[in-house]
């Protein structure tokens, strides 16, 4: 779902440093930590073809700031989100929702709206750095890049994932006990805590 919505950003927690949100330069040093750059407005890891590369677009079409997407650092082996990234951003998705011709073990991309994929397309340009570990070099194109671009001209894209708090989980008996008055219910992947 998109919202509106004025939010915090980063919007989604990961595995990142905030540097300058007004900076034009995101960096993601796959399965990579390097030291971050001040001037970036993120710096951060990205391990994982699907769920990492979704943060990764939602960090970065909630700030329009963002023109450059400079991945770099060592793929995480059989995951290959880098390969993920540069491939979303070249080609899309396809009817399923996979990265099209994307080398990764699952290139889907489910919980990020086909809106939000298109804006991180049009809104930054992809520096192929990957398997770059010098951060000199990748410091110097960060430095290089920030600030050489105007804002993307549209609103931020918040995308906003289902709320879960509302769902109910019925109960009907334990069928595996663990201690007193604690049972799983492996029908439903329920803890049971009959005291509560």
């Amino acid at each position: 779902m998109v919202s509106s919505d004025v939010k915090q950003w980063p919007v989604v927690k990961g595995d990142y440093v905030v540097g300058d949100e007004a900076s034009n330069v995101a960096v993601v040093t796959l399965a990579s930590s390097l030291e971050s750059s001040p001037r970036a407005a993120i710096w951060g890891t990205c391990m994982t073809e699907n769920l990492g590369v979704e943060k990764v677009i939602i960090n970065v079409v909630s700030n329009p700031h963002i023109r450059y997407v400079v991945v770099c650092g060592m793929e995480s082996k059989g995951h290959l989100p880098g390969d993920a990234i540069v491939s979303i951003h070249k080609n899309g998705v396809d009817e399923r929702r996979r990265i099209v011709d994307s080398k990764g073990a699952i290139p889907y991309i489910e919980n990020v709206p086909l809106e939000a994929i298109e804006r991180f397309r049009k809104q930054v340009e992809i520096i192929n750095m990957i398997g770059e570990i010098d951060t000199d070099k990748i410091h110097h194109t960060v430095d290089k890049l920030s600030r050489c671009a105007e804002q993307y001209p549209e609103e931020p894209i918040f995308c906003v994932a289902p709320s879960t708090s509302d769902v109910k989980i019925e109960y009907r008996e334990g069928d595996v006990f663990v201690c007193d008055d604690v049972y799983i219910d492996s029908t439903v992947g329920v803890v049971i805590d009959v005291q509560v």
